[in-house]
């Protein structure tokens, strides 16, 4: 590997291997992502962010992707086409294209990786030639640009068809949309025949040139890299790097070795085999300004930016390197890590001192004041631009003056400004120092007299500071005190601050007294009232306060074991608290002290110095919903998780979702919470994963939110919703899959249950039918039985002629009574007029012994309704046959129709005969019985049971005033209704 091989062999001439910069040079804070942390080779190429937010590392042992959680390693067995990949990129349609070391291409997309469809015309075009340093690019109408050391562009579109950009001995780089190509026809004998005149640039629908006397002899086309900076581009040929535009060459720092170029925003990043050199607004200023140098000892191969602002540096020996700023910067006292503990700081334009447990340091020169050893909680103080620090516990502290810088007492703990002249400390006394070192002594908890003014203080004093009206405020581990002139003693402030322990105080006239403390926060107190309070509900870092400090420009400062909360007063009301943790770049989130000085903030921590310089911005502002779905697996099976509602069969009991949090500064540590529901409890998590077990059925909208690098917890968004299918026989579609069966059997058994209802009701009638018609034909024999008879005595006694009218009118009336027997319902007008033929019969029969008459109240409508057959008949029959019996003449029958009422038709016979109670006697006498009467009941109650209506008759006799029998009167209500109702 050629590339490898020269920049290793730089390294090894250089002699460059220190792991880290110099301790006593300002850095950003690194860390160190090694194969211990999932790389699979400490050698890597390139870093990139793709627009999901993930990062890419390229190795010589595969290309990982990186989720903010963990690291996913894609290498041959994944479908690389090789393990060497020295780049990727992003193309319009998202997919990942990898260059990688035997110039095959493929490209990752979806979860997958896939080889370039036309790799074989990239194999023709390469053909013998070995190189690794390859030009590669997608441009957004799918067309690929490819080139090799010595070859001419070659271009292939969407459908396959190539075409190559030959320009001959020309050295040309072109730039396709946001990226650099080169053309080099390599073909003849350049360096005898036809040398090249210099290096062409297309860009922007500009051109340049740099001819070749103006670039270094070692010009090699293997190496060329080009990169554009705002309206300037920048080239790289071996050691030296030109501008294009003003033809200047960087060739005065010694870089070692150039390995390459690149840009984050307007800055230039030129990458060496002695770390990296960083030329900001490289656009406006160029080569003009002197670059900050970054990364000494190592050969860093490539620099990006992410999208919260952190810094990526690949590099060829020691893995990957991050830093979340490069305006927070942090430098150590000492190597040894115990001695970094930093208590205090103190920065002027004279002094730049330090205090931990050994002692007070100068800071740039690391060298320890006069070897003092001092208290464990020394602080440094000054007045102005006098510095004060602690003193040697031999002697007084007037008697010492250390590099111009005075002294107060070592046992002091704590310190406030008094006036302009002085300041006061607190420990176990509370004493008054001007700058010349005097001391004067205000009160001591250790001497007799002043123990009276102590009695409230039941600990030693933490904390004390001087209001603007000379009220002296004292705070010790239960409570805040003021100073009462009149009492001579120190009083507890107020019930509030009963049990508070007061870490220290601070008096500003913007602010007021500022009271810090350990688990409550911050109080502020103006005109004797505490005015607000600072804690983590309102945006403060954390409620344990170590110290404060309030800066010229009014920011006030709250140092915690978190980190450190900027606050600034905006009037009224409105405050806005800004946080600064190790997440933005401190050694340490365990602050002690800060101090300002000419727009620097400094921070004495527990791993050294950190130093926040004014171009930093501060801020408690984050991208929105930086935890986002990463992959989702059920029950050990990838799914696609694209989809907005993720679907889920019963079976499936373990659901996992990995998460990625594109957010790179909290290092995948920050905690985050979810729930299923509005109502359900947050659940917290660390690890970037959510795992359901046995989930419910149902329709979930899993909410997030996450603690961001300020320390405060994001608004609740919604991450995914997903929905578990209830097994088949508990769905909506089973139950009524379960219901449209019962009903359809219910339907199927009610059917054929009214299937054989009306076949036994079919039954029935065919049978009442039959028994209708068998009653029919038990009468018709009966009447025709006396019609013989009566044709008989026609014929014995020579009555022919009447035996031939009486033979017409039977034939006539037998012929009506069979057509209406066919049929179980007749209308009125028929069954009266069959009626009346039997009466003419009869009365023929019996020799003129009786008459008849008809009444009939019926409209034609009326006669046109149905009632059954031969319903009146049989009545007129017993009146003549018994009624009549015995008569000689003078017999009558009326025969009245009245109307129809409610469907109801009423039929009233009368006769004068004997009377029914008479004929029913003499029936009984003479063995004859009337079977017309019980055929007509009989078919009465049938006919009750078919139409479900009442058919009645009523026999009665007629009687005279003085009772005697004048015949009978038969009373019949037939229902009347249509055509076989």
């Amino acid at each position: 590997m050629l590339q490898k091989i020269v920049i290793v062999f730089c390294v090894f001439l250089l002699g460059t291997g220190v792991a880290f910069p110099q301790e006593n040079d300002w850095h950003p804070a690194y860390r160190h992502i090694s194969v211990d942390d999932g790389l699979p080779s400490s050698e890597t190429y390139y870093t990139y962010q793709d627009r999901k937010g993930y990062m890419w590392f390229c190795t010589d042992r595969g290309v990982v992707k990186y989720d903010g959680y963990r690291m996913t390693l894609f290498t041959k067995k994944q479908g690389l086409l090789d393990n060497v990949v020295f780049r990727v990129f992003e193309d319009y349609k998202g997919r990942i294209w990898f260059h990688t070391m035997n110039n095959r291409v493929c490209y990752y997309e979806n979860g997958k990786i896939y080889p370039y469809k036309y790799n074989a015309i990239i194999h023709q075009y390469i053909r013998s030639k070995s190189t690794n340093f390859t030009w590669l690019y997608v441009d957004s109408n799918d067309c690929l640009y490819f080139s090799i050391k010595s070859c001419p562009l070659l271009k292939i579109d969407k459908n396959g068809k190539k075409s190559e950009d030959s320009r001959k001995n020309r050295f040309v780089f072109t730039k396709v949309e946001n990226d650099w190509v080169l053309s080099f026809d390599f073909r003849n004998n350049l360096r005898k025949e036809n040398p090249i005149d210099g290096a062409y640039f297309r860009y922007d629908g500009k051109k340049a040139f740099i001819p070749r006397e103006k670039m270094d002899s070692l010009f090699f086309a293997g190496r060329s890299l080009v990169v554009q900076v705002g309206k300037s581009v920048f080239t790289s040929l071996n050691e030296h790097v030109y501008s294009v535009d003003k033809q200047t060459n960087l060739n005065h720092l010694n870089h070692g070795y150039m390995v390459g170029l690149f840009v984050t925003g307007n800055d230039l990043w030129v990458c060496s085999a002695n770390g990296v050199y960083y030329y900001r607004s490289a656009d406006k200023h160029g080569f003009n300004s002197k670059p900050l140098h970054y990364l000494k000892g190592y050969t860093v191969t490539s620099v990006f930016r992410d999208r919260q602002g952190g810094y990526w540096f690949s590099t060829l020996e020691n893995g990957i390197l991050y830093t979340p700023s490069l305006y927070v910067l942090n430098q150590e006292l000492s190597k040894k890590q115990l001695e970094n503990n930093l208590y205090s700081v103190m920065v002027n334009r004279n002094y730049f001192v330090v205090s931990t447990l050994n002692g007070v340091f100068d800071f740039k020169t690391k060298k320890q004041l006069l070897n003092i050893v001092t208290h464990s909680r020394s602080c440094i103080a000054n007045i102005g631009e006098k510095v004060l620090i602690p003193a040697p516990a031999e002697g007084k502290p007037a008697d010492y003056k250390i590099n111009g810088m005075r002294c107060f007492r070592s046992s002091a703990i704590n310190w406030s400004v008094y006036d302009d002249q002085n300041v006061i400390t607190c420990g176990p006394a509370l004493a008054v120092y001007n700058a010349h070192g005097k001391e004067t002594f205000l009160f001591s908890k250790s001497g007799e007299r002043d123990l009276k003014c102590f009695q409230h203080v039941k600990h030693i004093i933490t904390s004390v500071c001087v209001s603007a009206d000379r009220n002296l405020y004292i705070g010790d581990l239960e409570g805040l005190y003021r100073f009462d002139e009149g009492k001579k003693m120190f009083l507890p402030y107020g019930k509030i601050f009963t049990g508070v322990h007061v870490s220290d105080l601070w008096y500003d006239k913007q602010w007021g007294i500022i009271v810090g403390t350990r688990g409550k926060g911050v109080y502020l107190i103006r005109n004797d009232k505490v005015v607000r309070l600072f804690n983590e509900k309102n945006g403060l870092i954390n409620d344990q306060v170590n110290s404060i400090y309030v800066d010229k420009n009014k920011y006030l400062y709250v140092c915690t074991n978190e980190g450190v909360s900027r606050i600034f007063f905006e009037g009224g009301s409105l405050f806005r608290i800004a946080n600064l943790t190790k997440y933005q770049g401190m050694n340490s989130s365990e602050v002690n002290n800060v101090c300002e000085y000419d727009g620097t903030v400094y921070l004495a921590t527990k791993k050294g110095l950190s130093k926040v310089n004014s171009d930093y911005t501060w801020g408690n502002g984050y991208a929105p919903r930086q935890i986002r779905v990463s992959e989702v697996y059920s029950n050990g099976r990838h799914i696609d998780s694209e989809n907005e509602v993720l679907h889920f069969k019963a079976s499936e009991k373990v659901i996992r979702i990995r998460l990625m949090n594109y957010n790179y500064k909290t290092q995948g540590k920050m905690p985050y919470q979810y729930r299923l529901s509005h109502n359900q409890e947050w659940i917290g998590g660390n690890n970037g994963e959510i795992v359901l077990l046995n989930p419910a059925y149902g329709l979930f909208d899993i909410e997030i939110r996450y603690k961001n690098e300020f320390g405060s917890w994001s608004a609740p968004y919604l991450l995914k919703s997903i929905e578990v299918l209830p097994p088949f026989y508990n769905t909506g579609w089973f139950y009524f899959l379960l219901i449209l069966l019962f009903l359809l059997t219910a339907i199927w058994i009610f059917s054929y249950r009214i299937r054989v209802i009306k076949r036994r009701v079919k039954l029935r009638r065919n049978m009442e039918l039959l028994e209708q018609k068998a009653l029919l034909a038990q009468m018709n024999p009966h009447f025709i039985f006396n019609a013989l008879n009566s044709i008989q005595s026609f014929l014995l006694y020579n009555e022919n002629e009447l035996a031939e009218r009486y033979l017409l009118k039977l034939s006539k009336l037998i012929r009506m009574t069979l057509t209406n027997s066919r049929e179980t319902e007749i209308t009125i007008r028929r069954e009266l007029d069959s009626l009346q033929m039997y009466l003419e019969l009869e009365q023929m029969r019996f020799k003129n012994r009786f008459d008849f008459e008809f009444h009939i109240a019926l409209s034609v409508a009326d006669l046109q309704q149905y009632i059954p057959p031969m319903l009146i008949q049989p009545f007129v029959e017993n009146a003549i046959i018994h009624g009549f019996k015995g008569l000689k003449e003078g017999g009558e029958i009326e025969l009245n129709i009245g109307g129809i009422s409610d469907n109801i038709l009423y039929v009233e016979i009368s006769d004068n005969g004997h009377g029914y109670e008479d004929a029913k006697a003499g029936d009984s006498e003479d063995g004859h019985k009337s079977y017309g009467t019980q055929i007509t009941s009989e078919r009465l109650n049938l006919f009750k049971e078919k139409y479900q209506s009442e058919f009645q008759f009523t026999i009665e006799k007629r009687t005279d005033e003085e009772g005697n029998t004048i015949g009978t009167r038969v009373k019949i209500t037939i229902p009347v209704f249509g055509k076989n109702q």
